[in-house]
């Protein structure tokens, strides 16, 4: 993982070294993300209705990388982390116990 990141920043300074035109920004927001499933399981029916979407997010770096002095033609590569999945919950119904003397 390291020697990814260090081949990544080394890129990004030479690119930046010979374009003048290079522009890094932030980028991130708020989502939901949710799965939409039908299959032929036993008690599908009875646990899908446990499942619901989950709010995340996603934020990153992109970068703006022309390939020429005009800059007409860019390459953009970007780094983004993004949340995703769905919710289970279960709830538990305990059984009321009678307890006799």
């Amino acid at each position: 993982m390291k020697r990814i990141s260090t081949l990544t920043l080394l890129s990004v300074f030479f690119v930046t070294a010979s374009f003048a035109q290079l522009r890094i920004g932030i980028l991130g927001g708020v989502h939901q993300s949710e799965i939409t499933e039908t299959n032929n399981l036993p008690n599908w029916s009875s646990i899908k209705d446990n499942y619901s979407p989950r709010t995340s997010g996603h934020f990153g770096f992109i970068a703006d990388l022309p390939f020429g002095k005009k800059g007409t033609v860019c390459f953009q590569p970007a780094v983004i982390f993004s949340g995703k999945g769905r919710k289970y919950a279960e709830t538990w119904i305990q059984p009321y116990m009678i307890h006799s003397n």
